[in-house]
């Protein structure tokens, strides 16, 4: 929904929610965990020449088997503790204004 313009602004805040995710994940790694976390870097691609150069959102394939971790919903969905371990610290380390959730990824690469 929107036009062009929130659509472009949903991309960048998708990355922007990504990185901000990853300097999360150092703070967290800092404390040396048994396993430490990454966030994949994610682009914008403006698509210059497709009409109205549209963009979208890109990001490396992560090889390896995928896991959904856990959701928004209060889900978890796989055994692993780090997962789990890292949201709980978002969510203390912000002083309970960020909760990062919904992780999803191969091992602990996020």
């Amino acid at each position: 929904a929107g036009g062009p313009r929130a659509q472009r602004n949903l991309h960048f805040d998708d990355v922007r929610t990504q990185m901000t995710a990853e300097q999360l994940a150092q703070e967290f790694n800092k404390r040396n965990p048994r396993h430490k976390v990454a966030f994949v870097a994610c682009y914008v691609l403006e698509l210059l020449e497709r009409i109205g150069r549209p963009c979208c959102c890109v990001e490396p394939l992560l090889e390896g088997r995928y896991h959904k971790h856990n959701n928004n919903d209060g889900h978890v969905g796989s055994d692993r503790d780090t997962p789990q371990a890292f949201s709980h610290f978002t969510y203390e380390h912000s002083k309970r204004k960020l909760l990062v959730c919904d992780i999803q990824g191969v091992a602990d690469f996020y």
